[in-house]
């Protein structure tokens, strides 16, 4: 049985976002709702509660991870602070990697940087940095020494299609 106050903040999440409740014993059914509700601004205070509230923490999870993405820095916080445990640990740590990419992105972290710190960024910062860099210098590191196969590859594509030096 769902505790009262998860039934509560997903109850009023699900009328915000104008969606029949049905049994919100069912992860699936509130999963729905936290889709509905990430693309709404209007509901992201009552989405944070309902997270807070959820009790399935991989579904927590998830909805955090999502959000951190959508949001900017100064948001992340209540949106990681949402979550439990080691679970707060991992979407802590995304966060600051969503910081080194949006850093990386915007030209704040060199080539030089990259190199001094790449082998202590996870295989999902290595994907995201070759999908999304626009430097041929970081790709070329990247394209180098990322950790697997297809990370290099990614990146030495993307170096192909930046150009450049």
């Amino acid at each position: 049985m769902l505790m009262g106050s998860l039934d509560d903040a997903v109850g009023r999440l699900a009328r915000v976002v104008g969606v029949t409740p049905g049994d919100l014993g069912d992860e699936h059914a509130r999963w729905e709702i936290y889709l509905k509700a990430m693309n709404l601004p209007a509901a992201h205070e009552l989405l944070i509660r309902a997270v807070d509230a959820e009790s399935d923490d991989n579904l927590a999870t998830s909805v955090v991870l999502r959000m951190i993405e959508k949001n900017g820095e100064a948001e992340r916080i209540d949106w990681v602070n949402a979550l439990r445990g080691d679970k707060r640990d991992y979407a802590h740590r995304r966060a600051l990697e969503l910081l080194v990419l949006e850093r990386i992105i915007s030209g704040a972290i060199d080539s030089t940087e990259v190199a001094q710190k790449i082998d202590g960024w996870t295989d999902w910062l290595q994907m995201r940095i070759a999908d999304s860099a626009t430097s041929p210098g970081i790709l070329d590191i990247v394209g180098e020494v990322g950790r697997t196969r297809r990370i290099r590859n990614a990146a030495k594509g993307r170096r192909a299609e930046v150009g450049g030096e």
